[in-house]
């Protein structure tokens, strides 16, 4: 594998990170965790698209609401953003996790890993909860 380019594609002074990258119906779509800082709440996911790379347009910031265990109005920390092409529709998995708590608190608050599908490259579906008190880490397509 050699890389060929480098390029800045969406710079605010706010943190963005946990990326994940794909080309699906001739476009690329990126999306990522952007809040004030690190493990700062709230944190959202913006997800961004190019026709060739080069110029990028917000398609997307997605909220992740909170389950009871927050207070009203809450929402999640969102963070691991993974695409899956299954040739007919792009799906992107995430995590979201409570914001950041003292590590005694940290797990007592449900987190989730969730799923959004587009089968056109422009509507997606709502982020649907997967799996509970887990992360979806990195999935595949293997043998079909």
């Amino acid at each position: 594998m050699k890389l060929k380019w480098v390029r800045k594609v969406f710079s605010d002074g706010m943190h963005n990170a946990f990326t994940g990258l794909a080309f699906f119906k001739g476009k690329y779509f990126l999306a990522f965790r952007h809040a004030v800082r690190h493990s700062s709440p709230p944190g959202s996911q913006f997800m961004l698209t190019s026709p060739d790379g080069e110029s990028w347009a917000l398609l997307m910031n997605t909220v992740f609401p909170a389950p009871p265990a927050l207070p009203p109005g809450g929402q999640m920390d969102s963070r691991d953003n993974y695409f899956l092409n299954l040739e007919g529709e792009l799906r992107l998995y995430s995590y979201a996790g409570p914001p950041f708590l003292p590590a005694e608190d940290r797990y007592m608050i449900p987190h989730y890993s969730t799923v959004q599908v587009t089968r056109d490259g422009e509507k997606w579906t709502e982020p649907r909860a997967i799996l509970d008190d887990g992360i979806l880490w990195k999935p595949i397509f293997w043998r079909g």
